[in-house]
């Protein structure tokens, strides 16, 4: 089965701030007991930092989380076109890797999303 949402983060050089990010997204998907429903996809640009380690790390212990980490920077709007086409989500919402969501917010789209018309109607 596919996730109902992938939320996708391009990412490059920000270890820091993508690690305080999806550890938080994984407190939310994991209280709301949305792990069969939601994808967490991290598209990794190249980067020179940690952040390739930290993404392996992190996908091998969760399995909502998937991660790709290109050889070289293909751009900022190639990393985001790579993070949409990859996605298996019906529905992708696109996050920056140091954009916090607020408590709760991924419950709330969820919900959203199964009462608004599907988007293939």
């Amino acid at each position: 089965t596919h996730p109902y949402l992938t939320i996708g983060i391009p990412t490059w050089n920000r270890c820091a701030y993508l690690r305080k990010n999806v550890e938080a997204l994984i407190l939310q998907v994991q209280s709301q007991q949305l792990t069969d429903q939601v994808e967490i996809f991290v598209s990794d640009n190249g980067s020179t930092d940690d952040t390739s380690k930290f993404l392996l790390e992190i996908s091998q212990q969760y399995s909502f989380i998937r991660a790709y980490s290109h050889t070289e920077n293909r751009g900022a709007n190639a990393n985001f076109q790579y993070v949409i086409e990859a996605a298996n989500g019906e529905y992708v919402w696109l996050l920056g890797d140091d954009d916090l969501l607020a408590e709760n917010v991924i419950a709330c789209v969820i919900c959203l999303l199964y009462t608004s018309p599907s988007p293939r109607d």
